[in-house]
């Protein structure tokens, strides 16, 4: 096992959350750094989102901040998104084993791959397929 162990939480949400529970704490970066021995020049990179913090500074920066690593990283409203989203329906379970039971040179394998990577991406950008898979 490595020895600093990492958490990438979503980058684009963890500066905001870290500057909004500093807010809340009434913190600035240095008095931050005082509390969690995070250094503040780490601290600012984390603020502006160009370094991604190990697990380790999570913990301590949670620590002074006086909230859970899943209210810091993020992962409490991705938890609360995810309890909203539908149940996957049978059918998509069930399709789902079918292709992982498909041995890898199949080439029926690597053509459902393909479809559904593609539909992923027309789905990403915002394009619409005709096609439904049944």
């Amino acid at each position: 096992m490595p020895a600093s162990l990492h958490y990438k939480p979503e980058m684009a949400y963890f500066p905001k959350r870290l500057r909004e529970l500093m807010d809340r704490s009434g913190l600035n970066q240095v008095e931050l750094e005082r509390r969690s021995s995070v250094d503040q020049s780490t601290i600012s990179k984390y603020l502006r989102g160009t370094v991604e913090p190990t697990l380790e500074s999570l913990m301590a920066l949670a620590r002074a901040l006086r909230c859970s690593l899943e209210d810091l990283t993020g992962l409490e409203a991705l938890h609360e998104v995810e309890a909203k989203l539908p149940a996957v329906s049978d059918k998509a379970m069930k399709l789902a084993q079918f292709i992982e039971a498909l041995d890898d040179s199949d080439p029926l394998k690597k053509y459902l791959l393909e479809l559904i990577r593609a539909k992923s991406e027309s789905h990403d950008t915002g394009a619409s397929g005709g096609e439904t898979i049944k």
